[in-house]
């Protein structure tokens, strides 16, 4: 008499095979890091980051869901490193957010706030728009 097997899933929601497919790539070339390759993983990582932003931003979706710490660093990592230095607007542009805010409210901000702070509060009640 077979014994039956029981197979075990992961419950993987909304997230697409290509992405899964990266994150796999990732985590095996992670696995082979050795002091003598860490130079070639470097690169690897460049590579790895260097792909479409909503493609980064779904890697960075799934690692959080998978609890998958390091590589979620490093894609956060790799989309503040695609903003660093961007304006509101260059930023609401990469993210294709919409503002709530009316031109005047908008104005009444003036220059008064700074750095991130200034993105923070300029997208308060907003849409993003996938």
């Amino acid at each position: 008499m077979v014994k039956e097997e029981r197979v075990s899933s992961i419950p993987l929601p909304s997230i697409k095979s290509k992405t899964l497919v990266k994150i796999i790539e990732y985590l095996k070339k992670h696995a082979e890091l050795t002091p003598s390759n860490k130079e070639d993983f470097k690169n690897f990582e460049k590579e790895f980051a260097n792909v479409v932003l909503g493609e980064l931003l779904d890697i960075t979706v799934a690692v959080n869901y998978l609890k998958i710490n390091g590589l979620l660093e490093f894609c956060c990592q790799a989309v503040a490193d695609r903003i660093k230095d961007k304006s509101v607007k260059a930023v609401r542009k990469i993210f294709r957010i919409e503002s709530d805010f009316t031109p005047e409210k908008r104005q009444s901000f003036g220059g008064k706030l700074l750095g991130p702070l200034k993105v923070i509060l300029m997208i308060p009640s907003t849409r993003v728009l996938w």
